[in-house]
């Protein structure tokens, strides 16, 4: 009888499977833990993380001030009916679909310093929160809001970005739903702040407050981490 043929020995992993096997099996942190504590923990203790995640609670909070009164206070500022306060919402619809469709794209891809490109941004969004303040007629108040789409949009894909780009690569997903979190957690109270603001102070102020917290988001940008980090903008670095 022909002998049994002996089995090939398999071949040995290359030093870069080994270490994408390591880091894989340490979750893809910076010796962190998979788990969502231990994601959570690991952003909070790397500055730049930390920063890009307070960036998103406060564009939650710029988003959750104004838009909790947002209809109230227009419909009480040019004395709207509610099929104009309807057609005047949709022209707002519209515009930041169309913005960040069609022009959002095409700011990202020529930024070449992106965190100086979101501090633009973000003045810029700031500054169309404080036109729709001092609009007195639906024209300038829908250029405003137009403004706001331009600067908001921007800003929201840049902070994603640089997220992306900072966080190591096999949590990536989770730090860009933990940002999400960050967001969606300024809901929890910005509409109490907001329904104060406009009880207390006037039907501008709960707009007033959300520039500010652009403002605030855009300081952040030079006192944090991320002033030394202008690069770029390419693919996401590698774990």
């Amino acid at each position: 009888p022909s002998p049994s043929p002996s089995p090939s020995p398999s071949p040995s992993p290359s030093a870069g499977e080994a270490a994408a096997r390591e880091e894989s099996g340490r979750g893809g942190s910076r010796g962190g833990s998979c788990t969502a504590w231990g994601v959570l923990r690991g952003a909070l203790v790397e500055p730049q993380l930390r920063m890009l995640l307070a960036l998103s609670h406060l564009s939650g909070l710029s988003f959750s001030v104004y838009t909790a009164t947002w209809s109230a206070s227009i419909r009480h500022r040019f004395g709207y009916s509610a099929a104009e306060l309807g057609y005047v919402l949709a022209f707002v619809g519209w515009s930041f679909a169309l913005v960040n469709l069609l022009v959002v794209p095409r700011f990202v891809t020529l930024a070449t310093e992106p965190t100086t490109m979101l501090r633009a941004a973000l003045l810029v969004g700031a500054g169309g929160r404080a036109a729709i303040a001092m609009a007195s007629c639906t024209v300038q108040l829908c250029a405003a809001f137009v403004v706001v789409a331009v600067g908001r949009a921007t800003a929201s894909t840049l902070c994603s970005h640089l997220l992306a780009q900072e966080a190591p690569a096999g949590q990536r997903a989770s730090l860009l739903g933990l940002a999400d979190s960050a967001f969606g957690a300024a809901g929890l109270y910005a509409p109490l702040v907001s329904s104060l603001l406009y009880r207390r102070v006037g039907a501008h102020a709960p707009v007033l407050a959300s520039s500010c917290a652009m403002l605030a988001m855009c300081a952040l940008t030079f006192i944090g981490p991320c002033r030394k980090r202008d690069r770029k903008l390419g693919p996401a670095k590698q774990a």
